[in-house]
């Protein structure tokens, strides 16, 4: 990849970036995510939900911080949603939010080939530069191991992309979408916003929702929810021909549909179910992350 000549054709505006400087940034959080901000380290990241006081999803973020700044990676259309709803809160802390998005410039790269472990990051781990961010989310069967790489303006990223395995290639966004249900971590977009409790989305299984750190905002809600009562419904991915309808595999509501991507001649989705749904039908897979 050091020598690959990236364009603005492999580049994508599907993000949403925020960034929170001052010195009770992360005090601040750690009072409105789900995650815990003191496990927070340079290099890692944490994936985390903002939450609403009813318990429901507000929208879900990528978390990392360089240079004392903490930046919030979320999906299109994210960033006035997050600004608005962590401003009503900031009044009494000394931290300011922006939106950078526009800042950026975002390439969406995969590892298939693994020939350069000696590159090869951990997952939900970052390298930096001065300005620039390569992010390496998971491991998908579709596309190996994902990479997303945040380059600043008009900035030269030759340096930290020299830092990054020599196999990367760019990922189409319809392979980027299919992989993205093998990992099955919901990112939220605008029209599911506070749609959602964290158990329908699997967060408290996946590490997003921490439950030993201490008060958030929903946080009653949401550990009265994991603690007290079983979960009837849960998110599954399902794979259905594309002349199939979602109805036919027991699921009716199209609320239910939370995420949906293309995979020739299938239809590949992240559903809410319930169990006896998944006992019927095989082609609903469980997901156990």
């Amino acid at each position: 990849m050091a020598n690959m000549m990236l364009n603005n054709e492999d580049t994508t505006t599907n993000f949403s970036l925020l960034a929170l400087s001052g010195k009770d940034g992360r005090r601040f959080l750690q009072g409105q995510l789900s995650c815990d901000m003191d496990q927070l380290q340079d290099g890692q990241i944490l994936p985390g939900a903002l939450c609403n006081l009813k318990g429901r999803v507000v929208a879900s973020m990528r978390v990392w911080q360089c240079n004392d700044v903490i930046y919030l990676c979320a999906g299109q259309g994210m960033a006035d949603i997050i600004a608005n709803t962590l401003n009503k809160y900031m009044v009494f802390f000394d931290c300011q939010l922006s939106i950078v998005t526009e800042q950026y410039q975002l390439w969406r790269m995969a590892d298939a080939a693994s020939s350069d472990a000696a590159k090869a990051l951990a997952t939900n781990t970052i390298l930096n530069d001065d300005s620039n961010f390569a992010v390496c989310l998971d491991k998908t069967d579709r596309l190996g191991t994902r990479y997303e790489l945040f380059v600043a303006g008009e900035s030269n990223a030759s340096a930290l992309m020299a830092q990054l395995p020599d196999t990367l290639e760019p990922a189409s966004p319809e392979h980027w979408a299919v992989a993205s249900t093998e990992s099955a971590w919901v990112m939220i977009r605008p029209e599911i916003s506070e749609k959602y409790t964290p158990q329908l989305l699997n967060y408290d299984l996946n590490g997003t929702v921490n439950f030993k750190k201490g008060c958030y905002t929903g946080q009653e809600v949401i550990a009265r929810m994991y603690y007290r009562a079983e979960a009837k419904q849960r998110l599954y991915r399902l794979q259905r021909p594309s002349n199939s309808e979602v109805s036919d595999f027991g699921i009716n509501k199209a609320d239910n549909i939370v995420f949906t991507a293309e995979d020739g001649e299938r239809v590949v989705q992240l559903v809410i179910a319930s169990t006896d749904d998944t006992r019927r039908h095989p082609d609903i897979e469980t997901i156990t992350n």
